[in-house]
């Protein structure tokens, strides 16, 4: 998921933490709606800078973590987390960070 539509979406980790479910979510942190920047440049692209890593925490998640994955090396290990409830991974990329046929429009 990118962190645009997490940042929509968020009170839904709540909602697996609680039922104890045991989930993983990889969340692209690319600071923004990148997409919607690839289209029309504006401020309304722009998102609060959360520290998603903390979340599962702070929804109440004991038995889950989240983790940071700021460099290329550090995904496999990310991808590792093991938790008994939620893991999140964040993965942070560059801001226009998108696919050819995303930039050909």
């Amino acid at each position: 998921i990118g962190d645009g539509s997490f940042q929509v979406t968020a009170v839904d980790l709540s909602t697996l933490i609680r039922y104890g479910y045991k989930v993983r979510i990889i969340l692209l942190n690319n600071d923004g709606y990148t997409i919607e920047r690839g289209i029309f440049e504006g401020k309304y692209n722009d998102i609060g800078k959360w520290k998603y890593g903390q979340l599962v925490e702070a929804f109440g998640g004991e038995k889950g973590r989240g983790k940071k994955v700021e460099k290329e090396e550090e995904l496999e290990e990310g991808l590792k987390e093991d938790g008994e409830g939620v893991v999140l991974v964040e993965c942070v990329t560059e801001k226009m960070d998108m696919s050819e046929a995303a930039r050909e429009g």
